[in-house]
């Protein structure tokens, strides 16, 4: 029993400090949109791991979102892109 006991006490301690990591998005203001929302929940609960999703309060169109992802404001961002807009960003990349 202290044997479960010692194993049990570093595990709980470990347990507390796992937390979500936290993916700050666009709101989705239309059904294409919530598809592109609902498709990244669906991979990243494919690929293991905690995330907790929050949607800005309102939306913002693609140049002021590009802005808040340089500024960490938004952690992710699904955007049309243009040979202009890979030569601004070069950290986005089109798949």
């Amino acid at each position: 029993m202290k044997r479960l006991r010692l194993l049990l006490v570093p595990l709980l301690l470990f347990w507390g400090t796992v937390r979500a990591e936290v993916i700050v998005h666009n709101r989705a203001d239309d059904p294409k949109e919530q598809l592109v929302v609902d498709l990244l929940k669906l991979a990243l609960s494919k690929a293991g791991g905690e995330y907790e999703f929050r949607a800005l309060h309102e939306f913002v169109d693609q140049a002021r979102a590009a802005e808040m992802l340089d500024k960490g404001t938004l952690t992710v961002l699904w955007a049309g892109t243009t040979k202009e807009t890979l030569h601004k960003r070069p950290s986005c990349s089109a798949i």
